[in-house]
């Protein structure tokens, strides 16, 4: 998966700590994710989970991400369940979910600064 393989990098090669720790934390949550969706059949069940899984500190503010996380979360699901599907359309989906994530994440954090 690209999103894997591009946290994966910016955790070995960031010149910032910051950025190294948390790509490490969220390659950690996707692959959990990716996990998740392989064992639960139920994408209800996936969603319901998906969200606990260590997102904010003790997942107590988990729920002011849940919009934005849903998207990511269903085309992660989608593909790990998908076999012979075009799987870059799905990792489209994974970037551009991603990225909206990540930009109302990083919102939020500065905004508790």
């Amino acid at each position: 998966m690209r999103l894997l393989d591009q946290l994966d990098d910016t955790a070995e090669t960031s010149e910032s700590m910051f950025r190294r720790v948390l790509a490490k934390e969220d390659a950690r949550r996707i692959r959990a994710l990716c996990d998740l969706a392989a064992q639960t059949p139920s994408i209800a069940d996936y969603l319901k989970n998906g969200l606990y899984i260590g997102w904010t500190r003790d997942d107590m503010r988990t729920w002011e991400l849940k919009d934005q996380l849903t998207p990511l979360m269903e085309a992660i699901y989608a593909f790990q369940r998908s076999e012979g599907v075009d799987k870059d359309a799905i990792e489209g989906r994974i970037d551009d979910a991603w990225a909206a994530f990540n930009q109302h994440r990083m919102k939020i954090l500065v905004h508790c600064l």
